[in-house]
């Protein structure tokens, strides 16, 4: 079992991967605002409808939250009432790229696209902030329908808005904004971090060009720049906890797990309500060895919204490595309960309850897992034992044995595992089978030769050849190996903090 890497999302920050790296997303989350002030009456010598206007104010504060269900409902509202309103229409075609966007509706950006294309209509002059919608929504069609095209009419009306002499710099550094990101659609991250330069060289507090640009930078390979960008983020930004936790991912992702806690730990004090920092110290903290902490970020990541199906996964690995295997099976339980087609948190619980020497269980959680995922072998040999100490019909064993237990032609190392526990291959050979060239995976392969090694003579009543093939397993240090798991529980090697005794 492996700490896998998690996806999720968690309101206007989008998480790509854990660690989990929060984005500004959406056309205008960090950008202006429509007209604050209004004149007394519309062109047309009519009166401005005050509560048209208090109802604008309600959407766009709703907007800036990520309301943007709300957002839509106020302005079509407004809109049947005034159809012409500029304002209702930026609005409400913003709130369509976005929803649009977020559930993969290309019509509905299109139907946003046409809003931002109207209030273009209806309001021909000092109008840069209603192209915004449009640009993001273009984009975003690229992305849907896979059409690169609609991405390069974005940048093509974009660098036509730019060079216009009466666009304020303030509108022009949020359409360079948008042109990255439709260089960004189009995998040019280079073309992008220039647009994002651009655009911090007119604001120099642009928060969504600030973050993007050292993303750019890290897509075209530029570790350097992409640092130096995030230095500048948290120096032009130190209040803002959204920075810290992306600069303390790319931190984690160059291998510096101590700096990825330090800004972890800075976004939490800045916002102790960000639950996606927490995830992040979490995993950061279960990375270094530190399970103890880490179950405790994942809890109060957990308490900030619960509706996240991979930090009941990591809270339970983190339990699961510090012996709490009860707490353990808990997690991954009520994460089969909220997504029951999970292949991989039913693998997780059948770890867990082999572990806790519920054989039954964990054959059962196992063939669940492989009965979603038929590319799940590396299961046969858990569940071979599982049968074996589990105390299935000899029958019963023997025929799933020659079923996944045959000897390999090839040296296949996940067939020769499961080949070894049925005695179809010697440990001798198995450990021949390891790969020389790869260090990292040989330790790897090691462990679990050396686990279901001290599985065997446990069941042969070699108690002290068994223990000590399960500390040859600690020994490669593979943590993240559930055979290293397993060596654990077999000796019952545990500290508070989930690390090793010595």
């Amino acid at each position: 079992m492996t700490f896998r890497r998690l996806a999720a999302a968690l309101g206007l920050a989008a998480v790509i991967a854990a660690p989990a790296w929060a984005q500004p997303g959406g056309p205008n989350r960090f950008q202006t605002q429509p007209p604050a002030t209004r004149p007394a009456t519309t062109p047309n010598g009519r009166p401005i409808n005050e509560r048209h206007e208090r109802i604008k104010t309600e959407a766009q504060a709703a907007y800036q939250k990520g309301d943007y269900q709300h957002t839509l409902t106020l302005m079509e509202g407004v809109l049947k009432e005034a159809p012409r309103d500029d304002v209702a229409l930026y609005l409400r075609g913003s709130a369509r790229v976005e929803i649009g966007r977020r559930d993969g509706n290309a019509k509905l950006v299109r139907d946003g696209v046409a809003d931002a294309r109207q209030a273009i209509t209806v309001k021909p002059q000092d109008n840069a902030i209603y192209y915004l919608p449009y640009l993001y929504g273009m984009a975003s069609l690229a992305q849907l329908e896979q059409r690169p095209e609609h991405a390069e009419v974005a940048i093509k009306v974009g660098e036509g808005i730019v060079t216009h002499p009466s666009v304020k710099a303030e509108d022009k550094a949020n359409i360079h904004y948008q042109m990255g990101v439709a260089h960004m659609i189009l995998k040019d991250p280079a073309s992008s971090a220039k647009d994002y330069e651009q655009a911090l060289r007119m604001s120099p507090n642009h928060l969504g060009a600030l973050m993007a640009l050292a993303d750019a930078y890290t897509k075209a390979g530029d570790a350097a720049k992409a640092e130096n960008a995030y230095d500048r983020a948290t120096t032009a930004l130190p209040k803002n906890a959204l920075v810290f936790n992306n600069r303390g991912s790319f931190r984690q992702s160059r291998g510096d797990v101590n700096g990825a806690v330090d800004d972890f730990t800075k976004a939490i004090e800045l916002d102790p309500t960000f639950g996606v920092a927490y995830t992040n110290r979490g995993f950061a903290l279960m990375t270094a060895g530190n399970l103890n902490a880490a179950e405790n970020d994942f809890t109060a990541s957990l308490n900030a919204n619960p509706n996240q199906d991979s930090v009941y996964s990591f809270r339970g690995a983190a339990r699961l490595g510090q012996g709490k295997v009860d707490s353990a099976i808990a997690d991954f339980t009520q994460l089969i309960e909220r997504s029951p087609k999970n292949s991989v948190a039913w693998s997780d619980l059948g770890f867990a309850r082999f572990f806790a020497k519920d054989y039954k269980g964990a054959s059962q959680a196992f063939d669940q897992a492989i009965g979603l995922n038929q590319n799940m072998k590396y299961l046969n040999p858990w569940r071979y034992w599982s049968l074996t100490l589990g105390g299935a019909p000899e029958d019963k064993v023997k025929e799933f044995g020659a079923d996944v237990g045959s000897r390999p032609k090839d040296h296949d190392w996940v067939d020769g595992l499961a080949a070894y526990a049925t005695g179809n291959l010697t440990h001798d050979e198995l450990v021949s089978w390891a790969d020389d060239k790869n260090p990292k995976l040989k330790q790897e392969q090691l462990c679990e030769a050396y686990y279901f090694q001290g599985l065997k003579l446990a069941q042969e009543g070699k108690q002290k050849e068994s223990e000590e093939a399960f500390e040859k397993a600690i020994a490669t240090n593979a943590r993240h190996l559930s055979s290293y798991r397993g060596s654990q529980f077999a000796l019952s090697k545990f500290s508070e903090s989930g690390k090793l005794r010595k």
